[in-house]
């Protein structure tokens, strides 16, 4: 198995009830995805080195864990993919059940990727220059015309692909709209 990692789009929910072996509390267990991925949650939530990643990049562990999705698959000789919202692990992981002895510390490797992309389009909204290029179209199709509705519908597409969440996004939105109207006067 080669080590592989991608960011891809959410995963379609396996339903198989599929059981993996896993060790916990020295006993042997056979888990499903479901209850394995509540496991590792509360081993990366305990682990000191994830709570200092999470702090160097000034993102909440219990927020990131509580909207953090971990299931388990058949990756076809990926160890893991992950992308904004989910962690999805290769079954191949669990052969064994040595998991967190073996093979936790991938879940590790892929929460850093996730960190990374998540620091990432943060650092995207805080830079002036995207700012600045969002009131400024904003701006100019206000001086063209265009209606409130038609900017939203035009420029709020582009700004919530980037969060994850829409509160956010909205405010956000609405931050770009007032620097619009102010920068016209």
């Amino acid at each position: 198995m080669s080590y592989n990692h991608c960011y891809k789009k959410k995963a379609e929910e396996e339903k198989s009830g599929e059981k993996y072996p896993i060790m916990v509390g020295g006993r042997m267990l056979e888990l499903s995805s479901e209850k394995i991925g509540i496991l590792i949650k509360k081993r990366l939530q305990s682990d000191l080195a994830v709570q200092k990643l999470c702090d160097e990049f000034e993102v909440s562990l219990e927020n990131l864990m509580e909207n953090l999705t971990i299931e388990i698959k058949d990756l076809s000789g990926v160890y893991a993919e992950t992308d904004l919202q989910s962690m999805t692990l290769d079954k191949g992981l669990f052969d064994g059940g040595k998991f967190f002895s073996e093979n936790y510390f991938v879940c590790v490797h892929e929460l850093a990727h996730l960190l990374s992309r998540i620091k990432e389009n943060s650092a995207y909204f805080n830079d002036p220059e995207e700012v600045i290029g969002f009131v400024g179209s904003i701006a100019s199709l206000l001086v063209s015309g265009s209606s409130l509705d038609q900017i939203w519908s035009l420029v709020y597409p582009k700004i919530s692909f980037h969060f994850h969440n829409e509160e956010d996004s909205r405010k956000f939105m609405v931050r770009c709209i007032y620097k619009a109207k102010e920068i016209l006067g």
